[in-house]
């Protein structure tokens, strides 16, 4: 598309080709003459009648037309080929992405679904950092799911290649490789490393998954094991666990940078003198606030992927154990329309035929709209996790809504929140039921926590941070 103007000021096709060929292309190097960009959307369809023109044969009087028009083609245009266009020799995937500063490769299980997990969240805002910074980002998923997403992530401006013979027949035109989760770097180091020997290595580690695998082998019953010292003596004690341990810090050290996303994970790493560069780049919410106050609110949510063994752990921890006490401690009026809401991505009433009792509804995956509409009305946000890893985005989330929460200190750990000022931190059924009863009869209780709560995401979750952080880790790695 063309604006009419625009069009006019260059006289529009030029009439020097003729019957065809070159012609298109010229207008193209035309607009940017007058000082505009040319944009291909990627998604758009075009219908093209072939051979209308000159038929579909490889006729004498074709060949000689396109050659004719090449070499109009390349007189008019000569300079601006010379300075701001690659050899005709150049791969196409390179000559695609000439404009771009960078490359970086990212290898990931599967292609982010921002409306399903946190994870895929703070991919997307890693990303637009990556983007402004001038990188082309070429993106491979070991699992292809739903094209939607795929089609998502190339509006974005990133490459998405489902093939690895494609991949690997590319060569390495990278200038940084990214790797995200443990099981991903280690099926792929081997492969990069023969692909690209020179090329530095961001091992982004998502969680630690020894210290969720640890957790989760620990709170089967549901006990809990907050004290990392105390975790990680039993996980050392424990042959399996140890493997895992081991293998996690195996990986870390054939990186040439790792990330992780909280502090206490960096701590974590640190005890173990990997002699790898540990950095931080956290999770990303922007604060989106709320005009609906405490008044009117009702209910209780949780927010997590199904898909992840510690959602469902909590869940059922919940309703088994806290939810009877805590219907116990409100009043009838209180409790007459109260609602535990369940949403999530591969939420299914199948996996939870027990859990289906009053005050409980399982919404199941939710889009954004749906989403904030119940962050709207819903008066407090629950994570009672006993085991995971990383920075949980349910709770982030919820803040940068001004929904507050109350968490076990094992879904808080690494977060900057402080027991009563910035949530409630509850370990036990008990403490659980009694904490969420506090500011969902005091609105003065609720403001309180909903204010402290957005100052957090503010602070430690913004895009500023972890754009700072992921460009602080490029430099270290001579990538500017």
């Amino acid at each position: 598309m063309v604006r009419r103007s625009l069009f006019s000021d260059i006289s529009g096709l030029d009439l020097s080709y003729g019957r065809g060929y070159f012609e298109d292309t010229d207008l193209a190097m035309a607009v940017r003459a007058h000082g505009y960009q040319v944009y291909m959307q990627p998604l758009a369809v075009v219908y093209h009648q072939e051979g209308s023109t000159l038929g579909t044969d490889e006729s004498a009087e074709k060949q000689a037309l396109m050659a004719a028009n090449r070499r109009i083609f390349l007189s008019k245009w000569q300079a601006q080929l010379s300075s701001q266009h690659v050899p005709p020799s150049t791969p196409y995937h390179l000559a695609a992405t000439q404009r771009y500063r960078r490359h970086i490769l990212w290898v990931d299980d599967m292609i982010p679904e921002p409306d399903g997990d946190s994870g895929s969240v703070r991919m997307y805002h890693l990303w637009h950092v990556l983007l402004s910074e001038g990188f082309h980002i070429t993106f491979f998923p070991n699992m292809f799911r739903y094209l939607h997403y795929a089609l998502m992530a190339r509006m974005h401006g990133v490459h998405i290649v489902l093939n690895r013979n494609s991949l690997v027949q590319r060569g390495c035109p990278y200038d940084v490789i990214g790797v995200s989760r443990k099981p991903v770097f280690a099926a792929w180091l081997r492969v990069l490393r023969v692909l690209c020997p020179k090329v530095p290595i961001i091992f982004d580690t998502v969680d630690l998954a020894f210290i969720r695998e640890g957790r989760l082998a620990l709170s089967k019953n549901y006990t809990m094991q907050p004290s990392i010292d105390s975790l990680i003596a039993t996980i050392q004690a424990d042959p399996q666990l140890t493997q895992l341990l081991d293998s996690e810090l195996q990986l870390v050290r054939q990186s040439s940078v790792s990330l992780v996303v909280s502090d206490s994970e960096k701590q974590i790493l640190d005890r173990f003198n990997t002699s790898v560069p540990v950095h931080i780049v956290s999770n990303i919410y922007e604060p989106q606030g709320s005009s609906f106050k405490c008044e009117g609110r009702r209910g209780l949510l949780f927010v997590g992927n199904m898909a992840h063994e510690p959602n469902r752990q909590a869940i059922t921890y919940f309703v088994d154990s806290i939810l009877p006490l805590l219907l116990g401690m409100l009043t009838p009026e209180e409790a007459k329309d109260f609602t535990f809401h369940v949403v999530g991505a591969n939420l299914f009433d199948k996996d939870f035929p027990a859990l289906h009792k009053e005050h409980v509804t399982f919404d199941g995956h939710a889009s954004d709209e749906q989403l904030r509409a119940l962050y709207m009305r819903t008066r407090l946000v629950v994570a009672p996790l006993l085991a995971g890893a990383g920075v949980k985005g349910k709770i982030s989330q919820a803040m940068s809504f001004g929904v507050p929460v109350v968490a076990t200190s094992v879904a808080v750990e690494g977060m900057h929140l402080n027991n009563g000022t910035d949530c409630f931190i509850a370990d036990t059924p008990t403490q659980f039921a009694a904490a969420v009863v506090e500011p969902y009869r005091s609105c003065t209780r609720w403001q309180e926590l909903s204010d402290h709560g957005l100052r957090n995401v503010v602070t430690f979750f913004s895009k500023e941070s972890a754009q700072a952080s992921l460009l602080q880790v490029l430099s270290s790695l001579g990538v500017t």
